[in-house]
């Protein structure tokens, strides 16, 4: 796993996003994105994550794996090891998550995210 930035990691990133994740409000050029993380497979970016902790809470958002590399551990391994950086820094580490996004739910669980606390999101024109 790689951080950011590296060279043309934000257009990968934009690229990775924009098929694998569209609706997520993390982007490259996001002034409350703290950092990137990236798995890499060769030359193409495959998973990211988005750094957003604020105050005394790290804070994972936007966690993308491209759509032909789902069910292989990327999204445990990008998880686990994003959670792992932030803990060095923070006491608590929190994502966020849509509720319907079952797979997610599972694989958070099992990496020992436990706590909910339910909130709506809305996009504003």
């Amino acid at each position: 796993m790689t951080t950011g930035p590296a060279p043309g990691f934000a257009t990968a990133l934009s690229a990775l996003i924009d098929d694998a994740f569209p609706t997520t409000s993390s982007r490259p050029g996001d002034a409350t994105v703290v950092d990137w993380y990236g798995i890499w497979d060769a030359d193409r970016l495959v998973a990211c994550g988005a750094d957003r902790s604020r105050g005394d809470i790290g804070f994972l958002a936007g966690l993308t794996v491209a759509r032909d590399r789902r069910g292989r551990g990327l999204g445990a391994a990008l998880t686990a090891g994003m959670t792992r950086a932030l803990l060095t820094r923070y006491d608590h580490v929190g994502l966020g998550v849509y509720a319907d996004n079952l797979a997610a739910l599972r694989l958070y669980r099992r990496l020992g995210f436990t706590g909910t606390l339910r909130r709506s999101s809305v996009w504003l024109d």
